[in-house]
């Protein structure tokens, strides 16, 4: 192993928590919306498939009109 390669070994990164301690909010923000769109899964998948076609187009119109202010539909 040269100097340099020890010099940049893996343990002088930052760990993960040190990451997540840097940008606290922006990641657990991120981790919040994945873990919710995962919790559908389950759901979606016992779902016919006509069924679930309808449910993922009213899922993206609400995302849509929440993003757009168009929430007196909702």
């Amino acid at each position: 192993m040269t100097s340099l390669s020890k010099h940049f070994m893996a343990t002088d990164l930052p760990q993960a928590d040190e990451r997540d301690a840097a940008q606290p909010d922006a990641h657990r923000k991120e981790d919040e919306e994945t873990l919710f769109a995962m919790s559908l899964v389950p759901t979606l998948k016992r779902l016919p498939q006509q069924r679930k076609a309808a449910v993922k187009v009213k899922i993206h119109q609400l995302l849509f009109e929440a993003e757009f202010n168009e929430m007196e539909s909702i």
